[in-house]
């Protein structure tokens, strides 16, 4: 038998310093995770607890997918401070968490994101995980905002700048793979996403490419007509492989 799982992040954060040579900032304390259908959540942790204990039971793999923190720290500082990454490029020491992510898009922004994503968890019957309590669980960071969550995160200090809009895949991943799904689970469950909706027109817009389109929406996921409820029960019971 073939488990399907997912976990919610990575579960170093690493980044590359050469050929063959990468970096481990940090072993995440906690990782949730969940197998398709969750049934076999049981089967996966039988083996996975004993290989990598810092994986913890998720309720299902919409729990594992919506509350990814990817979708609130990765898109909106890259394409709304792409002037950083420019001088990154020409060799200047910019760093990804302290230059890019700037006090103003977190609180005007990225917090927003955060709370549209949670909303929808809400909506959905999911346990909700927002961004301040994902720090608190993966890093040990407890700060009162995400600015200071992150300033204040020693695991980030090391983390550069991309050199590109489009370095790092924090915008041609997160933007299709996490933002556009997020808008569409909203648009299903009543759930506005003004602040998500604004940084995929502006990913696509910038990019000349149509990620509402190419990115992953509720029809591609097998999800578009139904309920919350059905959608959990798709999750949680089925399909089965």
């Amino acid at each position: 038998k073939i488990i399907v799982a997912e976990c919610q992040t990575m579960l170093y954060a690493t980044e590359s310093r050469g050929p063959a040579h990468v970096e481990v900032m940090k072993a995440k304390n906690r990782v949730r995770a969940a197998t398709l259908p969750a049934t076999d959540n049981g089967l996966f942790f039988d083996v996975m607890s004993s290989i990598y204990p810092e994986y913890v039971p998720a309720t299902n793999v919409l729990e594992t997918s919506i509350n990814n923190a990817g979708a609130v720290v990765h898109p909106a500082p890259m394409l709304l401070n792409s002037g950083l990454l420019e001088r990154a490029a020409a060799g200047e020491d910019i760093r990804y968490y302290r230059d890019v992510i700037t006090k103003f898009v977190c609180d005007n922004v990225m917090t927003k994101i955060d709370t549209e994503k949670s909303d929808i968890a809400r909506a959905l019957g999911i346990p909700v995980l927002d961004i301040l309590g994902w720090y608190r669980e993966c890093y040990d960071v407890d700060a009162k905002t995400l600015y200071e969550t992150l300033q204040s995160n020693e695991y980030y200090i090391g983390f550069s700048a991309p050199k590109h809009v489009l370095g790092y895949h924090h915008v041609l991943d997160e933007v299709p793979n996490s933002l556009v799904p997020l808008a569409s689970f909203g648009r299903a469950v009543g759930v506005p996403t003004p602040m998500i909706d604004s940084i995929v027109d502006l990913a696509s817009s910038s990019l000349a490419f149509d990620f509402r389109i190419e990115g992953r929406t509720l029809d591609k996921l097998g999800l578009a007509g139904k309920t919350p409820a059905q959608m959990l029960e798709f999750v949680n019971a089925g399909p089965h492989f």
